[in-house]
């Protein structure tokens, strides 16, 4: 198996930089990356682009890692993190597939982006905190994917209703 000859870190500040025209369009959406741009951020990184680049986002949220370990501070600093996207690209090329989004999380308290983990916690860690603020059936959810929507929907009343340790 060949080494890798690019920085993960590098490929990424690449695409969100060309992706939201450094920084100055499209912050606060969700931003989608395919493969074909990895391979184009890898090559422009100085590096040599891999056989196969279907574990590049995977690699990076598969394991426990913090925030600081998936993204370079550069992407960071608006407000984002990262989750690995697959599938077909409507109206694409032919085998043009999603690789990756750069998902806005907007900022905690402390001015710091919030990863996608604590957003989960919340929703396993506090299922009462639902119940209580949500009490009729038509805001309910359980904990699984609809808990990430729901948070990103309801994330300003979250924060105003109450205090979490």
């Amino acid at each position: 198996m060949a080494k890798k000859n690019y920085n993960k870190h590098a490929v990424l500040a690449y695409l969100f930089d060309m992706k939201t025209n450094c920084g100055t369009q499209h912050i606060g959406e969700d931003i989608d990356f395919t493969l074909r741009e990895v391979g184009e951020g890898i090559r422009a990184a100085g590096g040599t682009t891999p056989t196969s680049r279907s574990n590049f986002v995977l690699d990076l949220t598969r394991k426990r890692n913090t925030i600081a370990q998936r993204l370079p501070a550069h992407v960071i600093q608006y407000g984002y993190d990262l989750r690995k996207k697959t599938g077909p690209v409507p109206g694409g090329q032919s085998g043009d597939n999603y690789c990756g989004t750069f998902v806005y999380r907007g900022f905690d308290a402390n001015g710091q982006t919030i990863p996608i983990q604590d957003w989960l916690e919340l929703g396993i860690r506090f299922p009462s905190l639902f119940r209580n603020l949500f009490p009729t059936t038509r805001h309910r959810c359980s904990v699984s994917l609809t808990t990430v929507i729901f948070f990103r929907r309801y994330s300003a009343r979250l924060s105003s209703a109450c205090s979490l340790p």
